[in-house]
């Protein structure tokens, strides 16, 4: 019996993950492109699904609230790590801020929430709609064009015979 495909996989670790030519930035590189763009403020999820900016202070509506990009990132070792970067402006103050949430099934109500009121504006020319500005993806031709939709909007399943 021929081993040698059984003996090289059992050679790779568990966690292995195939190495790309386009790695991954870290969440600190999307952080640091945003803030070198201008969006070097902050804004937080609170209680309630409320926006919270860090420069002023205000207490913000998600619906009162433009998302102007967003880049979401998978955690290296573990690819459920769903997160995203938003690049917002705080209509009251101006500040430009980003805002990091977490998506998929880890997301608290509260960053569900504020996915899902926020308002889409990513066609507008102030930042690249799905990356961090300045970054050159390979996969720039598949992009979001909408926030995630809910369980209601979702399609009918496929049904086979």
């Amino acid at each position: 019996m021929d081993t040698s495909c059984t003996d090289a996989a059992k050679t790779q670790p568990l966690n292995y993950v195939e190495p790309t030519d386009h790695p991954e930035p870290s969440l600190v590189d999307v952080l640091s492109a945003y803030s070198d763009a201008g969006f070097d403020g902050d804004a937080f999820a609170t209680d309630g699904g409320m926006i919270l900016c860090g420069s002023c202070q205000s207490t913000l509506s998600p619906d009162h609230i433009d998302v102007h990009s967003i880049r979401r990132l998978e955690g290296t070792s573990d690819p459920s790590d769903n997160i995203g970067v938003l690049a917002i402006i705080c209509p009251v103050c101006g500040s430009h801020a980003t805002m990091v949430l977490k998506y998929g099934p880890e997301a608290s109500p509260d960053e569900v929430a504020i996915w899902h009121q926020t308002n889409e504006t990513r066609e507008s020319p102030i930042l690249p709609g799905n990356m961090a500005p300045g970054e050159d993806r390979p996969d720039t031709e598949a992009t979001i064009t909408q926030t995630p939709r809910t369980q209601s909007e979702m399609p009918p399943p496929i049904e086979f015979e």
